[in-house]
């Protein structure tokens, strides 16, 4: 049986989780439940699950520290973050402390079924590797030492802090010859074979067996060793590894660079600049070999996140998808085309906008603060219910009216005070209350700067005028 973690500072949270699908069907057993990160994490120590399940916002450790420093501790613990925020903060951090996948409260017991799935064939498939490690290290102890003292090879290849995600490095002293052994998958294998042939000295599979040829070694995981009884090798792979450097400070600028593009690309409703703009943006990461699918992610969600900063354009219903679509993704060709999709609709989104003009947003907004008069009413609940960023919604109602969101509120809920006591005999308090006004002395103090007198005195004036009027009519009668 697999371990599991639940952690959440709500009750009814951590035992819906613990018993909203059948744990035991999937293998899993549920070894704690913890209601704050602290707590979760002495958990963890403690029963050492190989999956956690974590809410973002507690008290005392929050979510995102806690991931942080679990993947510290035990980095091939699979995490997945439970949260009722969707902005790209919280996913990009996830994505950047190792998180497998996040998903939004209430949670989805199928997606969640789902989630879990995918996290244990990643687990199986990590512990098959980590078999195979171990006979690759028993084949470098039985095979490759007794090759190098026989060959009396001189070394080459250093592999930290090169392609970290594609190959593992082992490296040792065999009387005095420094050597280095690189763990390789398919991809990484065959690039290596291409920028350092005259280097390559033999291969062989994880079972044992020689590797024949070129073809063969790019289909299996295989141990390469390279050589050279000059320092030609080394400086290959010394030039690789500059190059990731450079990359990464490229891909910065690129972001940067590219998110303003698209931005302007947006406002213009230009199709093909958006689409050559993200073509020459994948282009560019594609160039380097090491990139792998979970820098990609992460590269894509900063591009998002620019974007929206300088534009504002995403509404919450997107902030809160379009994470969770980027993280399920797993290879490069479905990150691209995802990114190409995401950008088509941020385009319609904007056509729409200007097509309906944007006096359609100022009656949404009328039709809001009518209904729901009574209720909390700020930027951020309005903004949610017409699906636009605060900010934007705000910008918008501003540059159509000249007026600022919350004045407006407040002036309409005074003239529906005024109706109210026009109209009715209800208290007042009562009618503070009715449009939205928690506090009568704050009530009082805004409808007198707004018409001149308190609210007692307007009703006051109205009734002995409708007093006056009432007499005269009874007299012409």
């Amino acid at each position: 049986m697999y371990r599991c973690l639940i952690v959440d500072d709500e009750k009814i949270s951590r035992d819906g989780i613990a018993q909203s699908i059948d744990w035991q069907n999937l293998g899993i057993e549920i070894v704690g439940l913890a209601k704050n990160g602290a707590e979760g994490l002495a958990m963890f120590r403690e029963t050492t699950p190989e999956i956690v399940l974590s809410d973002i916002q507690m008290p005392i450790m929050d979510g995102l520290a806690l991931a942080k420093k679990i993947k510290t501790q035990a980095p091939e613990t699979k995490i997945i973050i439970l949260s009722a925020f969707g902005e790209f903060s919280y996913a990009q951090e996830a994505i950047q402390h190792g998180v497998q996948n996040y998903l939004l409260k209430p949670i989805d017991e199928k997606e969640l079924e789902e989630a879990l799935i995918k996290l244990l064939q990643e687990i199986q498939i990590e512990t098959k590797r980590k078999h195979q490690r171990q006979t690759i290290d028993l084949l470098f102890k039985r095979e490759i030492i007794p090759l190098v003292k026989n060959t009396g090879i001189v070394t080459v290849l250093d592999a930290e802090g090169f392609m970290p995600t594609e190959g593992e490095g082992i490296e040792g002293e065999i009387e005095g010859n420094r050597i280095s052994i690189l763990t390789l998958t398919h991809f990484t294998y065959e690039r290596i074979i291409l920028s350092g042939q005259k280097g390559f000295y033999s291969s062989y599979r994880s079972d044992g067996n020689v590797v024949k040829s070129y073809q063969e070694a790019r289909m299996v995981m295989a141990i390469a060793l390279f050589w050279s009884r000059t320092n030609l090798t080394y400086w290959r792979v010394e030039q690789q590894r500059k190059k990731w450097q450079q990359f990464r400070f490229e891909r910065n600028n690129e972001v940067n660079k590219s998110s303003r593009k698209l931005v302007e690309a947006l406002h213009q409703s230009c199709q093909s600049e958006i689409q050559e703009t993200l073509t020459s943006f994948f282009r560019l990461l594609k160039q380097f070999v090491g990139l792998d699918a979970e820098e990609m992610k992460t590269t894509c969600m900063n591009l998002l996140c620019k974007v929206n900063e300088y534009s504002n354009f995403l509404a919450e219903e997107e902030q809160r998808r379009f994470p969770e679509e980027i993280m399920a993704l797993t290879t490069f060709d479905q990150i691209e085309e995802k990114m190409h999709q995401l950008f088509e609709q941020l385009l319609i989104n904007y056509q729409n906008l200007d097509q309906q003009a944007h006096l359609s947003i100022i009656e949404k907004i009328d039709r809001i603060i009518e209904q729901q008069m009574a209720g909390d009413l700020t930027n951020q609940t309005i903004a949610e219910q017409v699906f636009l960023s605060p900010n934007y919604m705000a910008a918008t109602f501003k540059e159509l009216t000249g007026r600022l969101l919350s004045e407006y509120i407040t002036e309409k809920r005074l003239e529906k005070a005024k109706e109210l006591l026009l109209t009715t005999n209800l208290p007042i308090v009562k009618i503070a209350k009715q449009v939205g006004f928690s506090s009568q002395s704050y009530f009082t103090k805004n409808f007198k700067r707004f018409f001149g007198v308190t609210p007692k005195r307007f009703k006051q004036l109205h009734w002995s005028k409708q007093g006056v009027e009432d007499e005269k009519e009874s007299n012409y009668l």
